[in-house]
């Protein structure tokens, strides 16, 4: 199980989330939706033990992030935002996919070679990380994230900087992983469309739980309302008062 009981964290003065609880049942494949500053990376961090929570129980696997930091390293992989990532790293792309099992004494090609054919950068493995487009350098950071065994995989948008058929394409492959290897998948994501089809548990967050449920569910018009703060619809269209809508 998944646990987050009354969560509340944030930065300074500043509350980024509160009052969060959520249960998921291993595995699932899980997106959280919400406006710009809605709280979606720090939740992320939170499960991760990133960032310490001011209040409220967090059971990863029955692990305290805070407290087991090296259980959670084996049980859980993420991936960051990639503006938090610098495209200037001098390292070749084989190198970044391989370094989470550098750093616990692994030493696998086969999973490297393995984890950057699913998102299609084999031919990359060469490359400098500097010399991709921001596309690439997308997919690079999802494969390292895929390179270890993780029974929790968090991935902060994905899909930017992606175009629509890649989108579609790495949404496809994920589901694929999370029903053949039981693996859970909660990604941070703004463009809902590109999962619609697979009708995946929806968390609708503005620092606050807004809904929970699955996608045919979650994704109205008066709860995409209440998330973004604002919304025009009509008859098979919907506009959201935010520039990733």
């Amino acid at each position: 199980m998944i646990i987050l009981e009354e969560v509340s964290a944030g930065y300074g003065d500043h509350v980024a989330i509160k009052d969060i609880t959520l249960k998921f049942s291993h595995p699932f494949f899980a997106i959280v939706a919400g406006p710009n500053g809605a709280g979606k990376s720090t939740l992320l961090k939170v499960i991760i033990g990133l960032i310490k929570r001011r209040s409220g129980r967090v059971s990863i696997f029955g692990v305290d992030p805070e407290v087991d930091k090296r259980s959670i390293r084996s049980l859980v992989s993420y991936m960051p935002q990639s503006s938090t990532v610098s495209p200037e790293i001098p390292l070749k792309v084989w190198d970044i996919v391989a370094s989470p099992l550098k750093l616990e004494g692994i030493d696998d090609e086969d999973a490297v070679d393995e984890a950057m054919k699913v998102v299609g950068i084999e031919r990359y493995a060469h490359e400098r990380f500097s010399k991709l487009s921001g596309g690439l350098r997308q997919r690079v950071l999802i494969a390292r994230a895929l390179v270890k065994p993780s029974k929790l995989v968090l991935l902060d948008e994905p899909l930017s900087h992606i175009d629509p058929k890649g989108r579609a394409e790495i949404i496809s492959t994920l589901h694929k992983i999370h029903k053949e290897r039981d693996v859970s998948f909660l990604i941070v994501g703004h463009d809902l469309s590109a999962c619609a089809m697979y009708d995946p548990q929806v968390i609708l967050l503005n620092r606050k739980i807004i809904a929970v449920g699955r996608f045919s569910e979650v994704v109205k018009p008066r709860l995409l309302a209440e998330a973004y703060g604002s919304l025009l619809y009509g008859e098979g269209f919907v506009f959201m008062g935010e520039e990733h809508g």
